[in-house]
Parts: C-alpha cells; structure tokens; sequence
C-alpha cells in the first residue's frame, strides 16, 4: 500500500473560527466544536458561566441550538452544572482521567498505523509540531505548548488514514487542558516520549509506535494522579 503524503496546513491548531468555516456536520456539531476549541484554548475560562443566551447571541445561532451544544459539552465533562446554571469545568478531576483512558488506545493506534501508512508530510508536520513544543516549554509557553501537542498528535491521527479514529479522537482532545496542570518538568519529559514514539513511526515500526504511544498516555495519567493526590 502506497504511503500517504500528509496535506498542507494544520487543522489542529486552535486558531478560533466561525461556524462558516465548516461545510458538513450540524450546527449543534459545530457550535459544540467552537465552544470545545475555546475551552481547550483558555479563551473561556475555568468556571466562567455560559448561558444558552450568550452562546447563542455569541455565535449567531438558536438558543435550542445553543443549549444541545452545551448539553454536549456537559457530557464530555468540559462544562459543568450546578443549580440550573453552566460553566467551564475545571481543568482537573475525574473527565480528564476518564479520557485518557481512551486516548491510551486512541493515541496507541493511530500510532500504529501511522507507521504503516503516513508519509513524509506526516513525519514532517510531527516534527515541526514537536520542535514548537520545545520552544513553548522552554519560553513557558503553556498555551503554545498545548496547541503543539495538539498538532503533534492530531498528525499521527491524519497520518493513520482512519477517519473513524480521527473523529473519535477529536472528542477526547480536549484532555490537553492537562497542560495546565503539570509541572514544567513533567511537560518536558513529554518531549521525550513525543520523540520516541516519531522515531517508530519513521522506522515503519508499529508494534514499537503503539508502546511509545501508549507509554505516553500512562506517564501523562501518572503525573495527573500525582497532582491530584494531595488533594484527595
């Protein structure tokens, strides 16, 4: 099987956009979409309130529309609610820990078949992906360093030639709110594994890409848990 050159461009960086900018998918999908990239981004903040008004004036659609989108959002954990009212969770607790479970099989995966099909565009995009984190991480860029790990991982998914996956994935990326959460030293240490596992992947080495891959899901799990002790 020919292996796929990766297209030009980067989908995954959260660049905020309009609902025009999508030509398939319903609005509720969409509208869900622009809210998800919000919240992964810091643009909304942790606990700020979000009404089915504001959204809908906001982002010029229905407040029925509005109010599945959040409805949405509450299922995957990015909002809460509390006495009838929403807002953004939390970067923390139980829905990041939930997700990453996924991920471990999502990210192992497209790993995997990644090193089967992707293309230089793929390894070049990874690359290019994993030389903007470093920079982030070493300027404390946390909001940087999230969007690169986005593109990072959002390449080897495009790189697995496996639409089903992709939109699965995209349902559980907004865990990289993570970012926000480990050390600097903790997110360093992802630099490495990020390597490791674009190393198997451009040695055609599934087998090995899918424990890379894996392996980095398990080491961002642990370090959550270590946050998160003190406080249990």
């Amino acid at each position: 099987m020919p292996r796929d050159e990766s297209p030009e461009g980067d989908p995954y960086t959260l660049a905020m956009r309009t609902a025009s900018h999508w030509q398939t998918g319903s609005m509720v999908d969409e509208t869900a979409e622009i809210l998800r990239e919000r919240i992964v981004e810091g643009r909304l903040a942790s606990q700020e309130p979000l009404t089915q008004r504001r959204v809908a004036e906001d982002l010029s659609v229905s407040r029925a529309v509005a109010g599945e989108a959040l409805r949405m959002l509450h299922r995957e954990g990015l909002v809460d609610s509390a006495a009838g009212a929403m807002r953004v969770a939390a970067a923390d607790g139980a829905p990041l820990l939930s997700a990453y479970v996924v991920r471990e099989v999502l990210d192992g995966s497209a790993a995997r078949l990644a090193a089967r099909h992707a293309g230089p565009g793929t390894q070049r995009r990874c690359q290019e992906a994993l030389d903007g984190h470093r920079a982030a991480i070493d300027s404390g860029d946390r909001l940087r360093s999230m969007r690169a790990d986005i593109s990072f991982h959002g390449s080897l998914v495009d790189g697995s030639g496996n639409p089903v996956l992709r939109s699965h994935w995209l349902l559980v990326r907004f865990t990289t709110r993570s970012a926000m959460l480990l050390t600097p030293a903790q997110l360093s240490g992802s630099i490495e594994e990020h390597e490791a596992i674009l190393d198997a992947v451009s040695r055609d080495e599934p087998e090995q890409a899918e424990r890379a891959a894996r392996a980095h899901v398990r080491t961002t799990i642990d370090a959550l848990l270590q946050v998160q002790r003190p406080h249990d």
